[in-house]
């Protein structure tokens, strides 16, 4: 069962637990929004909105770049050169564990039978998606 609740236990967890980053140096949970990277949030017609702090900040509070999820994206999956960086946190016995929908990750069968994962999630101004096969060996 999906939870916006289960991604805050897992980022309490990480966070108490590991306290190791993927590498993830352009990333934060943190509630600036002055840095001028950051897209601005808009509604259905196209009119600016304000930007919105969420208590929830593992479900609904993650600021990133592309390259920096990239980091994460590839912690889940297959190397053909010894495992991608981050696998030292994810370990491969705990990714399926991890990639369940109870912690916001849908699998789905492509036509090969090969899993597909992802998530899809808005909020008010924003909308996000990410899918990647796991198998798919990474250079």
């Amino acid at each position: 069962m999906y939870s916006d609740g289960g991604y805050t236990v897992l980022q309490l967890l990480i966070e108490e637990v590991t306290k190791m980053p993927l590498g993830m140096k352009h990333s934060s949970f943190a509630n600036d929004f002055t840095d001028t990277n950051i897209s601005k949030a808009y509604g259905f017609f196209g009119q600016a909105l304000l930007n919105y702090n969420y208590t929830e900040k593992s479900a609904a509070g993650l600021k990133t770049t592309v390259q920096d999820f990239l980091k994460f994206m590839l912690a889940s999956m297959d190397g053909n050169n010894g495992e991608p960086k981050g696998r030292e946190i994810l370990k491969s016995e705990n990714i399926d564990l991890i990639l369940n929908s109870g912690l916001g990750t849908f699998k789905s069968a492509l036509p090969d039978n090969s899993a597909e994962i992802g998530h899809v999630g808005s909020n008010k101004g924003w909308t996000s998606q990410y899918q990647i096969i796991p198998k798919k060996k990474m250079d």
